[in-house]
């Protein structure tokens, strides 16, 4: 039972979750919007342009549905993460061009740590963030240690049943 959570949490923190990337660029719009000062529907058709980009964009990686502008696909290997970065960007550079310049500084952090596989400043990052960010810079020795723990719990196991008596349940110590 402890090795199956173990294995859930190690899991959970080696996934990278893609949505990451879109809720940052999400929130650096929602802050634009309400910096400038726009009325409610006005944000809502400015998040509404951004996620149509961002759908064309990843629509043009995965290619599951059928695209409202006629984007072309994407050659084999472009980045999911950076694919949502540039269209975010984009879209928010044309709608605020006197902000651009810190949409450009944005996007090109962003695009520098994703590259090293460190966390992007668009927000607060949790936990869970950070730490799949290090398990991804991380991988060889994490995977090292995480085979000698389950080694050792599994053989502190077989240990431990080889000095119950022979025939009782595993339940009943002497």
């Amino acid at each position: 039972m402890v090795r199956a959570r173990w294995c859930a949490a190690a899991l959970a923190l080696c996934s990278v979750a893609r949505a990451d990337v879109l809720s940052d660029w999400t929130d650096v719009a929602v802050q634009t919007a309400v910096a400038n000062k726009q009325a409610p529907f006005v944000q809502t058709r400015t998040l509404a342009m951004v996620h149509l980009a961002v759908f064309e964009a990843v629509n043009a990686i995965a290619g599951d549905y059928q695209s409202y502008t006629g984007l072309p696909a994407a050659p084999p290997g472009t980045s999911m993460d950076a694919a949502i970065a540039q269209a975010a960007h984009d879209t928010l550079a044309a709608l605020y061009p006197s902000q651009r310049a810190s949409f450009d500084a944005q996007l090109a952090d962003d695009l520098r740590r994703y590259l090293d596989h460190e966390p992007v400043r668009a927000r607060p990052q949790t936990l869970r963030y950070r730490a799949s960010k290090f398990v991804r810079r991380n991988r060889v020795p994490i995977a090292a240690a995480s085979a000698v723990v389950l080694t050792l719990s599994s053989l502190s196991r077989v240990g431990w049943m080889n000095t119950l008596p022979s025939g009782s349940p595993w339940w009943v110590m002497s």
